[in-house]
């Protein structure tokens, strides 16, 4: 009877294949899928492919795309569910300003949703929390003035 340590060996030493390819077969398919619809977003929205826009170089991650960057799901979900040109600069614009908000604390909705109509803010709401939030730091800064200028009294 063979120990866990001898079968974990034995089963780490076998090449695992599926439908015939082996591992590297698998991962060249995946690289060559991934570079197929990021090709794909490119053209649609008008951005120069590079095939070496994967951030460190992983396909199926996040990718450079112009001065986006852009998740493998939200390339899925672009090309698969046809959206509209524009929606992703949308989406992406406010995911960016939604999350500059409180310190990323606002909850985003993922780009399927988004497509799908979810709710979202609108212009107001989020001009408001801007606004809010502009008030907190000013608050901040106004009381480490205050702060530093009772610390240096002291040290008088």
């Amino acid at each position: 009877m063979k120990t866990g340590i001898e079968m974990i060996a034995e089963r780490e030493s076998k090449i695992f294949t599926a439908n015939g390819m082996s591992r590297e077969e698998l991962r060249l398919n995946y690289n060559a899928a991934c570079n197929a619809y990021l090709a794909a977003f490119c053209e649609k929205h008008g951005y120069d492919y590079e095939p070496a826009a994967w951030t460190g170089n992983d396909p199926g991650g996040i990718a450079e795309v112009g001065d986006l960057f852009v998740s493998m799901a939200d390339i899925l979900t672009d090309i698969d569910r046809d959206a509209p040109e524009e929606e992703y600069v949308k989406y992406y614009d406010y995911c960016l300003r939604v999350g500059s908000i409180a310190n990323g604390e606002l909850q985003t909705p993922n780009y399927d949703s988004w497509l799908r109509g979810c709710p979202r803010m609108d212009e107001e709401q989020i001009a408001r929390l801007e606004e809010l939030q502009r008030d907190v730091r000013c608050a901040e800064m106004n009381l480490k003035v205050e702060i530093d200028r009772i610390n240096n009294l002291k040290q008088e």
